[in-house]
């Protein structure tokens, strides 16, 4: 486990691919008094195919966990904050999985934010939940958002234009963690199917092969 106390700007990752954050603590060894014990958790931008998993943000930062600056496929899982916050921090980040997290209090779960849109396409909240129901991102948040067994508080008037999608937010969904469940499916040993032609069946492939003067074997029934 990595773990930083005191944290005031924890982790930093700045146009690196394929890179794995995991086992992570950021919190504090004492109250700072204030409304925020740090400014930035984790800072993700400029990057792609970043996976931050298995974390615990005990500290309040004013963005727990930021995905800025067109980072590519992101992925922050399995993870439990005392009040967390996860932010879309402009320049369009796009693809981000968030899957399995427990955000705490949940009061301000998407991060102080202004008025013109935080997020491209496909930012996906999958089995997502707090001590108290999530509210909705405001409607100008981004667009194609998608939330799956989420729990939402109840909410109206969404900007349809967006073409958000919601589905199962009363209950969790299968599987638990999208992320590591595509993954497992991927490293999975996969059948190898070999096509013999149309109609072809396997037993019948030495006798389509044959060619005058070559003996071809008989099958003992």
């Amino acid at each position: 486990m990595h773990v930083c106390l005191p944290a005031d700007l924890g982790v930093i990752i700045d146009g690196s691919p394929f890179f794995t954050i995991r086992r992570l603590h950021l919190g504090t060894t004492q109250s700072r008094g204030a409304s925020y014990d740090g400014t930035w958790g984790v800072w993700l931008k400029n990057g792609a195919d970043v996976l931050v998993t298995r974390f615990n943000v005990s500290a309040t930062f004013t963005q727990d966990i930021a995905v800025q600056a067109f980072q590519i496929g992101t992925a922050i899982t399995n993870g439990i904050g005392t009040n967390l916050s996860v932010n879309a921090l402009y320049a369009g980040p796009y693809a981000t999985l968030i899957s399995n997290v427990d955000f705490g209090a949940a009061k301000q779960p998407y991060a102080p934010s202004g008025s013109a849109p935080k997020s491209s396409s496909f930012l996906t909240y999958w089995n997502v939940k707090g001590a108290v129901p999530l509210p909705m991102p405001r409607p100008a948040y981004g667009p194609k958002m998608t939330f799956i067994g989420a729990s939402l508080a109840p909410f109206t008037g969404m900007n349809t234009s967006l073409q958000w999608f919601i589905e199962n937010n009363s209950t969790m969904t299968w599987p638990v963690d999208l992320q590591s469940d595509q993954l497992a499916q991927r490293m999975a040993p996969q059948a190898v199917t070999t096509a013999y032609g149309p109609g072809k069946p396997l037993e019948c492939l030495e006798t389509l092969f044959h060619q005058p003067g070559c003996p071809v074997r008989q099958k003992k029934l």
